[in-house]
C-alpha cells in the first residue's frame, strides 16, 4: 500500500469531452490497483468546449491538488501552460507529438512538471493509410478532417500526404475547427467522392464522430479508419491504435511514482504499448457490398461485434 493511503491524495482530472471517459476509467482502475482507492478525484471537465481548458486548468492551480492529470493532449496543453510556474505535478493519459507539441523536451527527460503516455497517434498514421490500401483494394480517394490548431492533427497530415503520393490515392483535405464546420463539411460529403475516411487525432474530429460523421458516412458508404479501438465504438469500421483504457491504466504507474516524491520531469514518458488492428464487423456489415479484401480478417488481431446504433461506450 503506497504512504499516501494514510492521507488519501487529491487528483484533480481535466476532461475535453466524454469520450474520455474510458482513458480515466482506466487510469483510476490503474491507482485502485496500485492501492490508491481512497483518493479523492477532483473532475473538471470542458463538455467538449476547447476554449474552457484554459480556464479550468487555472481552477485546478488555485485548488492546489497533489496531482494533476490531463486526459488527452490538449487537456495537456493546457495544464503545462497552468502550471509552469507551479510546483503541481502533471501526468497526461495519452497525447500525440509530445515532444514536436513542445509538451515535453524529450521522452527520457520531460523536464519541467510533466510526464504521462505518448500515444504515438500521428507516427501511426502512415500505417493507417497502408491497411487502408491493403483492405479496400479498390479505395483511390481519401477524405480527411484536419483541425489545423491542433499540433498532432498537423503533424499528422504531414505524414500522410507524403504516402499517401507513395501509395497512389489522392488525400482530400477538409480543415475544420468546430463542430459547426464538420457539420458543413457532412452535409454534402458525397460531392467528395471519397473511397474512405481517415480520422487524424484531433479531440473535436473524434468527439463528433458517432453523431455527426458517422451517419453521413453510412449513407454515402465511405467507411471510417479510425485511431484506436474505442473509434469502433463510434463508427469506425477499422481501426490501428491501442485502448484508451490500456492507456489510462499504464498511466498509473506515472502517477503512483509522481505521488511518492519522484520528479516528474525525470520520470521518462512512455510510448502506448503494442497497437493493433482491429474491425468491427457489425459496422462493417451495415456497407451494404463494400469490398473488403480478404486478407483484412488474416491481418487483423482482434475482431469486435459491436452495435454502433445501440452503443454509446468504447474500449
Amino acid at each position: 500500500m503506497p504512504a499516501q493511503a494514510e492521507c488519501p491524495p487529491r487528483i484533480a482530472l481535466l476532461i475535453y469531452a466524454d469520450f474520455r471517459q474510458n482513458t480515466v476509467l482506466g487510469f483510476q482502475r490503474g491507482m485502485n490497483d496500485l492501492g490508491y482507492s481512497t483518493a479523492v478525484y477532483e473532475v473538471y471537465d470542458a463538455h467538449g468546449n476547447q476554449s474552457a481548458l484554459d480556464s479550468l486548468a487555472a481552477v485546478i492551480v488555485e485548488t492546489s491538488p497533489d496531482l494533476a492529470v490531463a486526459a488527452g493532449g490538449i487537456e495537456a496543453d493546457a495544464l503545462k501552460l497552468a502550471t509552469e510556474s507551479t510546483n503541481i505535478p502533471v501526468v497526461f493519459l495519452a497525447a500525440a507529438s509530445t515532444v514536436t507539441r513542445g509538451l515535453i523536451e524529450s521522452m527520457i527527460n520531460p523536464g519541467a512538471n510533466l510526464t504521462g503516455i505518448d500515444s504515438w497517434d500521428s507516427e501511426l498514421s502512415e500505417k493507417r493509410l497502408e491497411f487502408i490500401t491493403l483492405v479496400l483494394p479498390e479505395a483511390r480517394r481519401v477524405l480527411v478532417l484536419h483541425v489545423p490548431g491542433i499540433v498532432s492533427s498537423a503533424i499528422s497530415l504531414e505524414a500522410v500526404r507524403s504516402k499517401a503520393s507513395a501509395l497512389g490515392l489522392e488525400l482530400i483535405v477538409e480543415e475544420v475547427e468546430t463542430t459547426e464546420d464538420i457539420q458543413k463539411v457532412v452535409l454534402n460529403i458525397q460531392r467528395f467522392e471519397a473511397d474512405a475516411l481517415l480520422l487524424l487525432p484531433s479531440a473535436p474530429v473524434q468527439q463528433d464522430c458517432r453523431e455527426i460523421i458517422f451517419p453521413a458516412c453510412l449513407q454515402n458508404r465511405i467507411p471510417i479508419f479510425g485511431i484506436n479501438c474505442g473509434d469502433l465504438f463510434v463508427g469506425a469500421c477499422f481501426s490501428y491504435g491501442n485502448s484508451r483504457y490500456e492507456s489510462g491504466y499504464q498511466a498509473a504507474l506515472l502517477a503512483h511514482r509522481t505521488l511518492s516524491g519522484t520528479d516528474p520531469s525525470t520520470i521518462p514518458v512512455e510510448a502506448l504499448r503494442n497497437p493493433q488492428f482491429r474491425i468491427n464487423i457489425s459496422t462493417v456489415m451495415l456497407y451494404e457490398s463494400l469490398h473488403i479484401d480478404s486478407v483484412a480478417w488474416d491481418l487483423a488481431d482482434t475482431v469486435l461485434t459491436v452495435d454502433v446504433i445501440s452503443e454509446g461506450e468504447g474500449l
